[in-house]
């Protein structure tokens, strides 16, 4: 997936990724230990935002085709930490369209306890109540840690929220 990606939407890079990619590469995980792997994005290479972009960005336009005429969503990217925005009637369906194109090179998220990905609804306050919960499907909510309405988040080392989140974080 990611050298056809890199084929696509940065030919100059192909030849590069192609042959860094060709013999398998020790991996050291970040809680010890070490995994032999021969594809994605390695550690130490220069180019492994853009293979984890390029990637990313035909994930997107694949859902997007899939969901054509059906259901909207907005999206932002760096590297592989990603934000998806869609009505709460749609969530689910994007969530899924999304999963299911990453799931054909073999990209899954974490899902039931393990779950890293999470999601919240975001409106005015007057309308929590009216939306409630009934966005929260039973595919978001085995993929998904759900966060209270509204809540404060760090997103890449950033507090994106109220007034009220942004102060506290940034008195800590």
């Amino acid at each position: 997936a990611i050298q056809n990606s890199i084929r696509a939407e940065a030919p100059e890079l192909f030849q590069w990724t192609k042959w860094s990619q060709t013999e398998p590469v020790e991996v050291f995980l970040p809680k010890g230990g070490s995994v032999v792997a021969d594809r994605g994005a390695e550690q130490g290479d220069p180019f492994g935002s853009t293979h984890c972009g390029a990637t990313l960005k035909r994930h997107v336009i694949d859902a997007r085709a899939e969901l054509a005429g059906t259901a909207r969503f907005g999206d932002c990217w760096f590297a592989a930490d990603g934000q998806l925005f869609s009505r709460p009637a749609v969530a689910s369906q994007v969530l899924m369209a999304v999963d299911k194109a990453a799931a054909r090179c073999g990209i899954t998220r974490a899902t039931g306890a393990d779950a890293k990905t999470t999601a919240k609804l975001v409106c005015h306050p007057s309308l929590t109540t009216t939306v409630g919960d009934a966005w929260v499907t039973e595919h978001i909510a085995n993929s998904c840690k759900i966060l209270a309405p509204n809540n404060g988040s760090e997103i890449l080392g950033a507090p994106i929220g109220n007034q009220n989140f942004v102060q506290s974080y940034v008195q800590d």
